[in-house]
């Protein structure tokens, strides 16, 4: 049959309207994943931890006259995990400094659960559009054990492309985890037995974590080709075993200065359990490093609140790890001097 004939172009016709429908059926889904996205976001932000940005409060908006901004980053004590977001160091940090300071005040939240110190150069990094005047590095539980290379945020080739961080896969694996096995189990800090369910609910649950599957698949297949920045560098300056350690804080801190800004480096209540010897020995390695390196550069401080307070005692931690509100209001109000001086450094 000749070209240009009518069943030709009808085929053609039915062709592109095939290929249209496909590309809009799409277009359709993804409008409607990212509006699902946003709508858990809002609805989640208290429960699941953090903003669409991927951090841990209220957007931050652009940066006021004068306005000192300050970032605290760390691991789960930071961000305040078994707390509300209005009971953590950062939220009582910036109540604080507002108290005594003559200038406006913000204290942005970039920590996160099971983050150690290889997670800081990289956060540091990400988030220099704040236009944060101090960061404050409030970490060491983490990499006690050993080195702890998670980069949360950077699992998500959107995040590292837009900034923007999905939370469907974290929200589909919790309540799938729930189903499950009656808890949150793996998502955050391990099973918290609460029900156990029945085979329907399995099923849900089994379906969701597909899902998740599915959503974190899509996700690595959409960064494939882009670079990844965790790249490991050679270790140097710390006594062993914190050589790796220490480097990780060094070189987070110098991001900081190449930025024009300040550090903050803070040592953490000492551990009360069997990891105390380990945490001290830890803190006094990095404190070395610190003077070796940075010797008096007035833009990096270090203050040891090691012995702030004591982790044994039920009334301040529930785990001698994590803090109730009123630890964390102590920390925030042994940090308020220390940011303020830092603040007055050209």
């Amino acid at each position: 049959m000749p070209d240009g004939t009518p069943a030709r172009r009808s085929r053609r016709r039915k062709a592109a309207l095939a290929i249209l429908t496909v590309c809009l059926t799409f277009a359709i889904l993804g409008c409607g994943v990212v509006a699902g996205d946003v709508y858990l976001h809002h609805r989640l932000a208290r429960q699941q931890g953090y903003n669409i940005w991927g951090y841990r409060g209220s957007v931050a908006g652009r940066k006021k006259p004068r306005e000192l901004r300050v970032t605290v980053l760390g691991d789960s004590t930071a961000w305040g995990y078994g707390v509300g977001p209005d009971e953590t160091i950062p939220v009582y940090l910036e109540r604080g400094l507002r108290a005594r300071g003559d200038r406006p005040t913000s204290v942005v939240n970039l920590a996160y659960n099971n983050e150690g110190a290889y997670s800081l150069r990289f956060t540091v990094a990400d988030y220099q559009y704040l236009d944060y005047d101090i960061a404050c590095f409030y970490q060491g539980y983490s990499d006690v054990p050993g080195r702890d290379m998670a980069v949360f945020r950077h699992e998500s080739a959107i995040f590292r492309l837009t900034g923007y961080l999905p939370i469907l896969p974290i929200a589909f694996r919790e309540k799938a985890s729930q189903l499950l096995y009656g808890g949150v189990h793996g998502v955050y800090a391990g099973p918290k037995t609460v029900f156990t369910p029945n085979l329907g609910e399995r099923t849900l649950g089994s379906a969701l974590n597909t899902a998740a599957q599915i959503a974190q698949s899509l996700d690595r297949q959409f960064g494939a080709r882009l670079p990844d920045r965790r790249a490991v560098d050679p270790l140097t300056g710390c006594q062993e075993p914190w050589g790796a350690y220490c480097h990780d804080v060094l070189d987070a801190i110098d991001v900081v200065l190449r930025a024009g800004r300040r550090a903050l480096l803070v040592t953490q209540p000492y551990l009360s359990g069997s990891g105390r010897d380990r945490h001290i020995d830890q803190q006094a390695a990095l404190s070395a490093a610190l003077r070796t390196r940075y010797g008096d550069n007035p833009r990096v401080a270090y203050v040891n609140l090691g012995t702030a307070l004591d982790l044994a005692d039920a009334t301040l931690s529930p785990d001698g790890d994590h803090l109730w509100p009123r630890g964390n209001a102590i920390i925030a109000a042994q940090l308020v001097g220390p940011v303020l001086r830092l603040a007055a450094v050209p």
